[in-house]
């Protein structure tokens, strides 16, 4: 709701609105979720900026992070991207829906597939969203891992042979690639040391700045979200 104020207040129109947004898991008898993990959240996203999202773990971010994204159908509430609602469901979204709001997950060893090469990884959004083949997208993979600050031999590597930072970075080209608005980073710097999630957020910083993002940043760590947001929502 304080973000949602400041904004008004700036005159700026948010780029991603949530409204009185609710979401949970299991289906009662009454059709609502036997486990409510997100209730009646409010907040708002301005263009090229980064709003932080923290709380305690069980606090419901990644339910919240679910919810905009179309992963999990909220109950109640509205999300709404450029003052235009969105269906609940990844189903009832556009692929430009799709497509304008991306989210990299918490667990690269979970979200990446390890029978594929990053180039497969990488070339799959490209040709979903833009039917970019062939040698346009082998030279679009080679950008994307540039803008990642990965070289573009890495193009032929699988995920077993990465670090764990290095999955991320490709967690974020696969997130670029589709051109988005909105990048929804959801506890990305969990499973990684100091040195390394502080070359995590100064890549989000740059890529912030050069290509016009905006990003919703979760993390149980307040200090690492107060480092680069612009805004911060507290969840309890």
């Amino acid at each position: 709701t304080t973000t949602a104020a400041a904004a008004a207040g700036a005159g700026v129109a948010p780029l991603l609105s949530v409204s009185g947004l609710s979401a949970g898991y299991g289906t009662g008898k009454d059709g609502r979720p036997l486990a409510l993990a997100v209730d009646g959240a409010d907040l708002a996203l301005e263009p090229s900026s980064v709003l932080g999202i923290v709380g305690e773990s069980g606090s419901g971010k990644s339910t919240l992070a679910r919810a905009i994204s179309g992963l999990l159908p909220p109950c109640a509430g509205a999300v709404s991207l450029a003052g235009r609602t969105l269906g609940g469901a990844v189903k009832d979204r556009s692929k430009d829906d799709l497509r304008r709001i991306q989210i990299v997950f918490q667990s690269p060893d979970v979200s990446l597939n390890p029978a594929q090469s990053v180039d497969d990884i990488l070339g799959r959004p490209l040709a979903f969203y833009f039917g970019v083949r062939g040698a346009e997208q082998r030279a679009e993979v080679a950008r994307l891992l540039d803008m990642v600050r990965l070289p573009g031999s890495f193009a032929s590597r699988r995920p077993h042979e990465l670090s764990g930072g290095q999955k991320q970075r490709i967690n974020l080209a696969r997130a670029l690639a589709a051109r988005p608005d909105v990048i929804l980073c959801d506890e990305i710097t969990s499973a990684l040391d100091t040195i390394v999630t502080r070359s995590i957020i100064e890549l989000l910083q740059e890529l912030q700045s050069t290509q016009k993002l905006a990003f919703a940043f979760i993390s149980h760590d307040i200090s690492t979200v107060a480092s680069f947001s612009d805004q911060i929502v507290v969840m309890h």
